[in-house]
């Protein structure tokens, strides 16, 4: 699993990138990385999820676990790039509901803001 954590500064928003299978092995790397986002002050998390195929039950809780903090601080974590077996497990386990999802940063932002980004000078 590689995971790349970038923030968006015109939308003001931390982006962490998962590349790979989310299972068991992945949890302990994936867990740290969400830790030091929270603990870094970020309270809305967008996971770029694109180029990930598959999650495991506990890839799932640690995502529950990072929805929770960010809630928790005022914000939310928001799915982006969702691929098909992925959506479907988050329906299949009811999850797709606590999970907003968008295509990209830009709808995300719409999503958590209400309002569309300023256009770039």
């Amino acid at each position: 699993m590689q995971i790349t954590r970038r923030t968006d500064a015109l939308l003001e928003m931390m982006i962490v990138r998962l590349s790979g299978d989310f299972d068991l092995g992945a949890v302990a790397s994936v867990r740290s990385a969400f830790h030091e986002v929270v603990a870094d002050g970020w309270s809305t998390v967008l996971v770029d999820l694109e180029e990930v195929s598959f999650i495991d039950s506990a890839g799932l809780g640690i995502l529950i676990g990072l929805a929770r903090r960010c809630r928790e601080n005022g914000g939310t974590c928001v799915l982006l790039g969702v691929q098909d077996g992925v959506a479907r497990l988050l329906e299949v386990t009811g999850l797709d509901g606590l999970f907003p999802s968008a295509e990209s940063a830009e709808a995300a932002a719409v999503l958590v803001t209400g309002q569309a980004s300023a256009p770039t000078p």
